[in-house]
């Protein structure tokens, strides 16, 4: 029997509908059983039990204070929603209590959503963390709620528009509170537009971690307030600019605001920028290529083999800008994307012990179907790689298994920071990738010349090759989720 080609694409179609029913339907039943109290047991003996630990547990959606609602729409069903809640009582501050609803709200509307596909809705939605303890939204550069979050988490359950699985604490570990929305919370914000309706920017910029990842106080220096003012002119300058991804749907908008992130209550340590929800870090190499810039392609050029360069510096040598890092290493291509994560987990483990379980987990474990077939086929170890390493790069070996990705973070944030200001005083939209800038295409020259000088500026001199990303350039999909 002879297929035409729209019959393949119609079964291939028909495979991809039945595929997404199936997850939509695993997704519903999870929630399900969550909901009906099922999701705190202890038992791990069945698959559904572990999806609902894996679902309640791993969550990176943490409570943020930066969410807002933009639109009159969103803010009039929120005042409505405050007046059911409080029975229309008088309260004192009665204003900055709303903005609270408002914020929790939004972080609600951001983890989920309802979808229909087939003639059916269904509720998608993330776990939130949130604290439940009141000294949590003490006044800081940090926060913007007050705890008077805590009585609308009640509230909000109290009206079946909130789930909630409670906080614990135990010997071995402990674990926030986590909400998600009912269906009757999303169906009340219908239609909603999360590039339209919902907002998200940091409350503040410079952001000092302790040893345990938990937000400092700090008393604001030169340093520090020239760092949120270039931050902050950057978020203004790229937000009024259209940044957008191209995809298989159109043009999607992207989140392009920037935070600095300095780390073990030092800013000497760490410093790198990162974007926040929706942000276009979190998009891969060939999504990027398809970022266009007020309406014009873009470029992405990126630092090559930053770190170990930066090294070499700091032991005052030149390494051949001629030379690959990397293949230094091994001149194994299949071994490459492998080397420089494994020269990562080097700089950020505090011993080797550590490096070499980081690096089994990941090519072992995580990267499974990618990686472990190319340590296979060499007949390698996590353990020979390092080994190699270490001969092949002995010069700045001391610095492995030492914890140096925090300096080397710390310089890399300079550069950047120089980088991101250079463009923006001349209105000019940059994005930053950690080591790689995106600009308009006509700007690529300068941008090479600029991170030229830039590096040269922290790195006392020394060289570093700039090249141009290599890119599929393909359209991806973009945060489809389900």
């Amino acid at each position: 029997m002879i297929r035409t080609k729209e019959a393949i694409s119609s079964q291939k179609m028909g495979l991809k509908e039945r595929a997404l029913r199936a997850v939509l339907v695993k997704h519903k039943i999870l929630l399900e059983n969550i909901e009906q109290g099922t999701g705190t047991s202890q038992d791990k003996t069945t698959e559904a039990s572990q999806d609902k630990g894996n679902w309640l547990k791993s969550t990176n959606c943490k409570f943020g204070h930066g969410y807002k609602l933009m639109t009159p729409h969103m803010k009039r069903i929120t005042s409505e929603l405050f007046n059911f809640l409080t029975k229309g009582e008088h309260l004192y501050k009665r204003g900055k209590k709303l903005r609270d609803l408002e914020i929790l709200v939004a972080n609600l509307l951001a983890r989920g959503s309802l979808r229909t596909f087939q003639g059916k809705v269904y509720r998608t939605c993330e776990p939130v963390r949130i604290s439940r303890s009141r000294k949590s939204y003490t006044k800081s550069r940090y926060t913007r709620a007050s705890s008077y979050i805590i009585d609308l988490l009640d509230m909000l359950k109290g009206a079946s528009l909130l789930k909630q699985a409670k906080g614990y604490r135990t010997k071995e570990e402990s674990m926030l509170t986590r909400i998600w929305p009912t269906e009757k919370l999303l169906t009340m914000y219908q239609p909603i537009d999360l590039t339209i309706d919902l907002d998200f920017e940091h409350v503040e910029l410079v952001i000092l971690r302790d040893k345990d990842k938990k937000e400092m106080k700090y008393n604001d220096t030169a340093k520090t307030n020239r760092i949120r003012r270039i931050l902050r002119n950057a978020n203004i300058l790229n937000r009024q600019a259209v940044i957008q991804v191209k995809t298989p749907n159109g043009y999607q908008r992207i989140n392009t605001d920037l935070h600095a992130i300095f780390n073990n209550g030092s800013f000497n340590q760490g410093g790198r920028l990162y974007t926040g929800f929706n942000g276009y870090q979190s998009l891969s190499e060939d999504e990027r290529a398809n970022i266009h810039i007020n309406n014009e392609p873009t470029v992405e050029l990126d630092f090559s083999g930053l770190h170990p360069r930066l090294l070499y510096a700091i032991e005052g040598l030149q390494y051949d800008c001629d030379r690959d890092p990397y293949k230094e290493v091994s001149d194994d291509e299949a071994l490459r994307p492998l080397l420089k994560e494994l020269l990562f987990m080097l700089l950020y483990s505090k011993n080797e012990t550590k490096a070499v379980a980081a690096g089994n987990y990941e090519f072992c474990f995580i990267s499974y179907r990618e990686y472990f077939k190319r340590l296979k086929t060499a007949g390698l170890k996590v353990k020979d790689l390092i080994q190699m390493c270490k001969v092949a790069h002995s010069p700045i070996a001391r610095h492995f298994s030492a914890q140096a990705c925090f300096k080397l973070m710390n310089i890399d944030s300079k550069i950047a920071l120089d980088v991101i200001e250079h463009f923006t005083v001349k209105d000019i939209p940059v994005l930053a990738i950690h080591d790689s800038f995106i600009v308009s295409a006509q700007y690529e020259n300068e941008l090479n010349e600029v991170m030229k000088n830039a590096y040269r500026k922290h790195s006392k001199g020394f060289e570093c090759p700039v090249a141009r990303k290599q890119s599929a350039n393909i359209i991806l999909k973009y945060a489809n989720s389900y």
